[in-house]
């Protein structure tokens, strides 16, 4: 069985302050940054309930203390396993929740897509709801001990979401006309959800083995990297609109018109043309 260290280790403790601080830091400033621009949405929505649930996760990093008596849990350190189990959980499903909104925000796919993407919803959420009651289950029966069929439950799930958002982002902005460098840059935003999945295959194989404080790290980690791929997305907007000076979102279409092909995203801007009058004054 397998489960959170029953040493107090300082490492958990600066690792999951500087991972969740800057999860937490991007997040804050993607929500500040959507609301200022008028397009806060419901992926925004689910950001913002994953931040929510990383800022539990930070306190209970910090409740943690060590052990007075060996071997023996304290009782906030109980409490603490209890608040970490379910929050990791939490974080990871909203950021995909956030990132399949994404997904279907920017494709505005056809009404058969979309109900593609309800179902996909209902598959994520459903995973999540079960994920957390197995967690709750584990830790009311064996203090958040958990074993090889809960490691590879955590394994399997993470690795068929991560592949329905690659393959839904993929097929949905096929019929989307983007320049190649745009659709490469979002593409690239979303398909960033491969690298939760590489650190879940590590994480599981850790959770397989005696618990060790490289356990709780990678748990962390995994988290931490799930609210920045959510936020890829418009931090890869933010810094394009940066660098070009430009007032164009790459994951907003200001025109959209249905063709037979599929739908043609126009990204327009202001471009001031001089007259010829108005070079001779």
């Amino acid at each position: 069985m397998t489960g959170p260290p029953q040493v107090w280790a300082r490492e958990v403790k600066i690792s999951g302050s500087v991972v969740h601080g800057l999860a937490i830091f991007i997040t804050s400033f993607r929500l500040l940054y959507r609301w200022y621009m008028s397009r806060f949405w419901w992926e925004d929505a689910w950001a913002a309930l994953a931040l929510v649930f990383d800022i539990a996760c930070l306190v209970s990093v910090w409740m943690e203390s060590p052990p007075q008596i060996p071997r023996a849990l304290p009782p906030m350190n109980i409490m603490a396993n209890w608040i970490l189990s379910v929050t990791l959980t939490c974080i990871i499903w909203c950021a995909r929740m956030s990132i399949l909104c994404s997904i279907v925000r920017i494709a505005n796919p056809s009404p058969k897509l979309r109900r593609v993407a309800y179902g996909i919803a209902v598959v994520l959420l459903t995973t999540a709801i079960a994920l957390v009651a197995q967690k709750i289950v584990m830790c009311s029966m064996d203090s958040c001990k958990f074993t090889m069929h809960v490691a590879i439950t955590q394994l399997v799930t993470d690795v068929v979401s991560d592949a329905m958002l690659v393959a839904a982002s993929v097929r949905f902005l096929r019929d989307v006309k983007l320049s190649r460098n745009r659709r490469l840059l979002i593409l690239s935003a979303f398909s960033a959800s491969v690298l939760i999945t590489g650190v879940t295959i590590l994480h599981s194989v850790l959770l397989l083995q005696r618990p060790t404080t490289g356990t709780i790290v990678i748990g962390h980690v995994k988290a931490g990297l799930s609210l920045l791929v959510c936020n890829a997305l418009v931090l890869v907007t933010f810094v394009y609109r940066v660098c070009h000076h430009a007032g164009v979102d790459l994951d907003h279409s200001v025109h959209e018109q249905r063709t037979g092909g599929g739908i043609s995203v126009q990204f327009t801007s202001v471009i001031e043309i001089p007259t010829k009058l108005s070079s001779l004054s």
